[in-house]
């Protein structure tokens, strides 16, 4: 009995010393946590010159970092307080906020979208297979999409961050502020190493944070490797150590490796739990979900919740937790709604992405459920859409798209006059313009054009650039003295469109130029001719009309390939033979040439066909078709495809396309009935072209003497 009291009193003692000693490890792991946290902040704020770093920074310090893991921390709080403060006299405006928010779409063009598009087609998804299907293809593309976002120090050498590179420029580095925050830091530091007990390798410096950020961006992931656990001494009680360490496994394609090392950061972030939402934590269950085929359906389920937890507002992140419960879990209803849900969110990143995935997959829904429903409504309550998902989704919800497609896809100056007809008669342009309404964008990477000419056994299709008219070009900027002598200047004004391709910002206000009131104005050196120069340049660029105006042109460097029957070696590029010299062998064609860097479709030719032709082809491989019409010289619509299915514009298009007899013959105008009386032999009939090349027997017309002699001359 003795022995039990005397245990029973022990216990007693040491108990709360063994319960005040844990937690006081706790504790010290925390203010760890917490410091190194804020030395790096510090280290990335003063170093890296990326807007956009600083403006992460600032959101995870005022929005994201938890206030309950500091309660009788003082000196994290005042750490934390300074750095903020530090943020706010570096200045960053309105404009340079929406800027940063504007180049986030830049990420979208970086996207293999091939990938993507292949597995979100509506046939595959509701089959699962077909040539070149892999969602896995897809999960690994939304993965670095969504890391990219996450690291933003890490993915900044695959954007075209340029303008956020000079808007950071264009700030004049207080180095008394960052004086005085080095000051600050150090005091606290010391504080917490006074009261903490804290050892030498404990704490991050300035400089081994800054070699960490350096460690990080390497682009070869197997030197990543190397050099993060050739410094695992000096990191390792930073738990991004671990985390950095795991993607870079990942990236060498050693998954076994990358999840140790993500335990070990998971286990760490357990301990000190310092953000209302961890970003790593989150793109470590998206890798988990892309790479572990044997989860079951809780720990599948369990992963989304914590990717959409810790990831919010990630399109990328979203769009692959709704291809897992679309592919793997087969629940529609949950992966459409989180799709769209993704949508309404105004915070997105990315959002079209979002808008693309939708617009592929609306199919797969039921036309009167309430998901179906609901996606549409989202789209039509939207006020911005890229131009291959507005036509995307037009296409699969319009039984008849084409009112939709005329509304975007404005077509014009594709004819020019003839000089040998007193410039009364006109003949295609091979070339024209396109017009497309200011809240639809359109990237160049998301749409091919190609200009089709067919005649009788050969066919010759020519790839067309795009040329953004109304814009600014670098000749533009570097004629106007000040603009040359300061790089950045421009930027107050400016916004880039594509590299070298610029337009005036919106709503510039020219009195606060004339002034020099204008925003950061101050920053430079400028004499009163400079800013004249400055108001004639921006009053000269104003843009009257918001719509955005392409002209679609040939390269004039573009390579031309011709494959024929009896030559068929003339194809430089492999792929690009095969394709053509299929169709040859398909549609008994004598001879095909190809001019440009990339045909996209395989060609098509009926003996019907003749004369030119127009074809939009989408990322995701839907087409676009339009005809020239000699006789009312009108680009006309022709047929658009919706899946594997072809909707066509009209009943002669169909009967052309499949060269089938004609169901319906349109009426011809007075005018052509007035011109064809003039050039043929007095056949009242009127004879329609198309037929005419199919009934090969049948003899031709003769011509009277005026209409001999008109072909004589012409």
């Amino acid at each position: 009995m003795r022995n039990y009291f005397i245990i029973l009193i022990t216990f007693i003692i040491i108990l709360p010393a063994y319960a005040q000693d844990k937690t006081g490890n706790s504790k010290k792991d925390n203010v760890i946590v917490q410091m190194n946290y804020c030395i790096n902040s510090l280290t990335n704020i003063i170093h890296n010159k990326s807007m956009s770093v600083l403006e992460h920074e600032l959101d995870q310090l005022v929005n994201n970092l938890t206030m309950e893991q500091i309660i009788g921390l003082n000196e994290i709080n005042d750490f934390r307080t300074d750095l903020i403060d530090a943020v706010g006299k570096f200045g960053i405006t309105e404009e340079e906020r929406n800027l940063i928010r504007r180049i986030q779409s830049i990420k979208r063009d970086n996207m293999k979208w091939a990938a993507l598009s292949n597995a979100l087609n509506p046939t595959m998804l509701l089959t699962g297979n077909g040539p070149g299907f892999g969602p896995q293809m897809a999960f690994q593309t939304l993965l670095t999409a969504a890391r990219s976002v996450v690291e933003y120090k890490t993915m900044q050498g695959e954007q075209n961050i340029e303008e956020l590179q000079a808007m950071w420029d264009l700030r004049k580095e207080d180095l008394q502020t960052i004086l005085q925050l080095r000051k600050s830091a150090q005091s606290i530091i010391f504080e917490l190493y006074n009261k903490y007990n804290l050892s030498e390798s404990d704490r991050l410096t300035e400089s081994t944070a800054t070699l960490f950020n350096e460690y990080i961006t390497e682009v070869d992931a197997s030197k990543r490797v190397r050099i993060l656990q050739d410094n695992y001494k000096t990191y390792y009680k930073f738990p991004e150590y671990y985390y950095h360490l795991g993607m870079a496994y990942v990236d060498c394609k050693n998954y076994s490796k990358a999840k140790e090392a993500f335990i070990t950061y998971l286990n760490m972030y357990k301990n000190a739990p310092i953000l209302r939402f961890d970003e790593r934590t989150g793109c470590i269950a998206l890798t988990m979900l892309a790479h572990e085929k044997n989860l079951s359906i809780t720990k599948k389920e369990e992963l989304i919740d914590i990717a959409i937890k810790n990831l919010p507002s990630n399109s990328a992140a979203i769009l692959q937790c709704a291809m897992t419960y679309i592919y793997d879990l087969k629940n529609y209803e949950k992966g459409f709604q989180l799709i769209r849900a993704g949508i309404d969110d105004p915070k997105a990143i990315d959002r079209d992405l979002l808008f693309m995935a939708a617009a592929n997959l609306i199919p797969c829904l039921n036309k009167n459920s309430i998901t179906y429903r609901s996606l549409c409504e989202t789209f039509s309550n939207s006020k911005y859409f890229s131009l291959d998902s507005y036509l995307t989704f037009n296409i699969y919800t319009n039984s008849n798209a084409w009112t939709s497609i005329n509304n975007v896809l404005l077509l014009s100056e594709y004819t020019k006059s003839l000089w040998y007809t007193l410039w009364f008669g006109k003949k295609f342009n091979n070339e024209f313009q396109v017009t497309i309404p200011e809240y639809i964008s359109f990237n160049s990477n998301d749409i091919l054009v190609y200009i089709e000419e067919h005649k009788k056994n050969k066919l010759i299709i020519k790839q067309l650039s795009p040329r953004y008219l109304n814009t600014i070009s670098d000749e533009d900027i570097c004629d106007v003295d000040c603009f040359k002598a300061n790089k950045n200047l421009k930027y107050l004004f400016v916004e880039t469109i594509v590299p070298g391709v610029y337009k005036l910002k919106d709503n510039i206000d020219i009195e606060t130029i004339k002034d020099e009131s204008y925003p950061r104005l101050s920053e430079f050196s400028l004499t009163k001719d400079d800013i004249d120069d400055i108001v004639d340049f921006c009053e000269d660029f104003t843009r009257h009309e918001k719509n955005t105006n392409i002209k679609f042109e040939q390269n004039k460097d573009a390579q031309e390939s011709i494959i024929s029957k009896t030559a068929k070696n003339i194809v430089p590029a492999y792929y690009l033979y095969k394709i053509v010299k299929d169709a040859i062998d398909d549609y008994s064609l004598d001879e095909i040439t190809f001019v440009g860097d990339s045909l996209s479709f395989k060609p098509y030719h009926t003996k019907a066909q003749e004369g030119y032709y127009v074809r939009f082809v989408l990322q995701n491989g839907l087409q676009i078709m339009y005809k020239y019409n000699d006789d009312t010289n009108i680009l006309e619509p022709y047929l658009y495809t919706k899946g594997k299915e072809i909707i066509y514009a009209n009943s002669t298009a169909k009967s052309e396309y499949t060269n089938n007899e004609k169901s319906e013959v349109d009426e011809p105008s007075w005018f052509m009935r007035f011109w064809n009386s003039l050039f043929s032999s007095g056949n009242d009939d009127i004879v329609d072209n198309a037929d005419q090349k199919k009934n090969e027997s049948i003899a031709e017309d003769e011509e009277s003497f005026f209409g001999k002699l008109w072909n004589t001359i012409f």
